[in-house]
Parts: structure tokens; sequence; C-alpha cells
């Protein structure tokens, strides 16, 4: 998936060592070349409903558009997830 920069991006899998889920919303933020042969990874900023942010690193594969029809949830972070 290729996407254009600062667009909202939904993740379509988990991302355990980030504290992530399926279904978590971000923006796209920039586009990591991998140094080597390795798959291409994206930076997501996510926000929480309190306005804090966070950067994370995740491979392009693991992130899609929004579609018109998916309905947005919220989910209680993990507690340090944005300290």
């Amino acid at each position: 998936m290729t996407s254009k920069l600062y667009k909202q991006v939904i993740l379509n899998r988990d991302i355990p060592e980030e504290g992530l889920r399926a279904g978590d919303v971000g923006y796209y933020v920039e586009t990591l070349e991998h140094p080597s042969e390795g798959e291409t990874g994206a930076i997501l900023e996510i926000f929480n409903f309190g306005g804090e942010s966070r950067l994370v690193s995740v491979p392009l594969s693991a992130i899609e558009a929004p579609i018109p029809d998916l309905v947005v949830t919220a989910r209680k972070a993990d507690s340090q997830w944005f300290k």
C-alpha cells in the first residue's frame, strides 16, 4: 500500500511491540526505506483522545486506507503507552 503523507490510515494487523492493534487509526507521516533488502516501513502518528501523540514505525504492509463503511472505535491504551 502506498499512501499520501499526512492521510489517515488503519492498521490491518496487531503490532504488539508497539502496543498497537488491528483497527487502530493513525496518520501516515513518512516512508522508511529498509537499509538492506527488507520491507519498506512507515512512520505513523497515533493520537489518544487527550490530544497526546506518539510516533511509531510499522511495516508498510501493515497499513491500509480507510474505507467509508468502517466505524471508528476507541479502546484503552496500555497505561504507559503515552508516557
